[in-house]
């Protein structure tokens, strides 16, 4: 039985490990084409009584790929964090009209709670506004699974990391995030999301 539990462990540790370097080597791959819409995928709105930095620097990628003529329109995708009025992707929405997007070329997704709704409930938006092609906009250790998800939905779609994010600046390859990013991609994989 020990043995078993020790061959089941090794290779749990063998896949972790290898997702991780997939993860590492894909950090700062910018796979940017034009598109008619640029996503930004929400994180948390705030972090106690401040904006969080992470999600303002993901809408200033947005921003930036919009007013440089990469994207047409924005989409910002994102539900209501607990104890939050407002969504991620209306709180977005305001943060990127401050830095100079018209209104009129953003859509909103409310509702998501997770990194597969993000894009679920965006592929709808696109299919209602006739949007084919996007580029995706995350934190930089997201953009893995951020893409097996969007293959598997089949967006025609390219990528674009939030490198200026602290979320990734301030710990890079020791952030918790890029640490758990294998976990979440096996878990999507077993629950058949990618």
């Amino acid at each position: 039985m020990i043995n078993i539990l020790i061959a089941l462990l090794s290779i749990f540790l063998i896949i972790y490990f290898f997702l991780l370097i997939d993860i590492y080597k894909d950090i700062y791959k910018k796979t940017i084409a034009y598109a008619d819409a640029a996503v930004v995928l929400g994180a948390k709105s705030h972090i106690g009584s401040s904006i969080n930095t992470c999600l303002d620097a993901r809408v200033d990628q947005g921003v930036s790929l919009y007013k440089r003529g990469f994207a047409k329109k924005l989409i910002f995708t994102g539900g209501v964090d607990r104890g939050e009025r407002v969504s991620e992707g209306e709180l977005m929405q305001k943060i990127a009209v401050e830095k100079g997007a018209l209104l009129k070329d953003i859509f909103l997704e409310k509702k998501s709670e997770s990194t597969y709704e993000n894009l679920v409930f965006t592929k709808k938006i696109m299919e209602q506004k006739k949007i084919k092609t996007v580029i995706l906009v995350s934190d930089p250790y997201y953009l893995k699974r951020v893409d097996l998800i969007a293959k598997k939905l089949g967006l025609i779609h390219s990528l674009s990391p939030a490198l200026n994010s602290p979320c990734w600046r301030n710990s890079k390859y020791l952030s918790s995030g890029f640490l758990l990013e294998p976990l979440h991609i096996i878990l999507y994989k077993i629950t058949g999301k990618i």
